[in-house]
């Protein structure tokens, strides 16, 4: 899943900058769940792979507009 979003991020950072951030943040968090810090996938604490994962996808939804909807688990 991983690979298959870098592209998409990169694609929306070309259009829109802020979105560069996200790679590089999920890229940390990854880098510290393999490294053996298990609440780096869905802990918590600010900078988990899943609350970068909610931030990019709320980020998406305002970029484009687009309100929440029980789709999108509002």
């Amino acid at each position: 899943m991983h690979d298959r979003v870098r592209p998409v991020i990169d694609a929306c950072a070309a259009v829109q900058p802020r979105f560069a951030a996200y790679r590089r943040r999920l890229d940390t968090a990854l880098r510290r769940f393999t490294g053996g810090d298990a609440d780096a996938l869905t802990g918590v604490r600010q900078g988990s792979y899943h609350g970068v994962w909610m931030e990019l996808h709320a980020d998406l939804l305002t970029s484009l507009d687009r309100p929440r909807t029980a789709q999108d688990g509002a």
